[in-house]
């Protein structure tokens, strides 16, 4: 997050510029609707970079999703297991693993990644719960964390992250099961390489029920585009604020609620 971007991204809109920030979007709800209400108000663009909506896996899983190829989704398993040092927290003045400059800890800056994109391809949970560990660093925040999304479908996912794994890697996890069918993808740790299988009419495939083929290179490809002909973003800004209503309703469980479940509002007032 780099130390709370609103106040500076909210000054660029108002002098007619348009913003790519990064993620997550901003520490609290607030600023989210406060750079929407900018970039609204001044006729620009906010985009926000999740990289992830530039991967061709993250798209077929969204189409699979979108054409039924699972039929009813059921319940899915999302990890993430990463190494940080304490040089690493310590680095650029310490603000990684505070709340106020970091929004958090290994759910804010690191798994933010993978929420967003089970966001982006299955939807935006009715309610979370959380519940948040310091176990190796010295840091405010948390460098474990567990949650559980809960669908009105009656889906339910499960997520863990950490930042104390043994290896030096980005070890990524995700399992989804539906009654006709499902998708099992590792990358990292024991992986040389991404491994992804999908389970359809039954046997297991290494081929996607719905190839894509990607628009866009990566976030700049995509925001330049939108500038310069109108392309439609991959991120715009609500995206971002949804993405952020569903940690901020982690975080709400974890630390005013027990764990115990937090409903998601995930659209911004602005504009309603």
């Amino acid at each position: 997050m780099h130390g709370r971007p609103g106040a500076a991204t909210i000054q660029a809109l108002n002098a007619g510029k348009h913003v790519l920030g990064t993620k997550p979007m901003e520490a609290s709800l607030a600023a989210c609707d406060d750079m929407i209400a900018a970039a609204e108000r001044n006729g620009r663009l906010l985009g926000v970079d999740f990289d992830r909506r530039f991967v061709r896996e993250t798209f077929e899983l969204k189409k699979a999703v979108a054409d039924g190829c699972f039929g009813k989704l059921l319940s899915g398993q999302i990890s993430l297991k990463v190494l940080r040092t304490m040089d690493y927290f310590n680095d650029n003045g310490g603000w990684r693993g505070t709340r106020r400059w970091d929004g958090g800890g290994v759910l804010s800056n690191q798994f933010i990644h993978s929420q967003d994109e089970i966001a982006f391809t299955i939807g935006i949970p009715a309610r979370v719960r959380c519940s948040i560990w310091t176990q190796t660093h010295d840091i405010e925040a948390e460098d474990l964390g567990v949650a559980t999304w809960l669908y009105d479908s009656g889906l339910v996912l499960t997520f863990f992250a950490t930042t104390s794994y043994a290896q030096p890697t980005w070890y990524t996890g995700l399992e989804l099961t539906g009654t006709n069918g499902a998708c099992f993808a590792m990358a990292g740790g024991p992986f040389p390489a991404r491994q992804i299988r999908w389970y359809q009419q039954g046997a297991w495939s290494g081929t996607p029920p719905r190839p894509v083929e990607l628009a866009w290179l990566n976030a700049n490809d995509n925001f330049t585009a939108a500038v310069r002909t109108g392309a439609p973003l991959v991120y715009p800004g609500r995206d971002g604020r949804r993405s952020q209503a569903i940690l901020d309703a982690m975080y709400r469980s974890a630390y005013e609620a027990d764990g115990g479940w937090i409903d998601v509002q995930a659209e911004s007032p602005i504009g309603v």
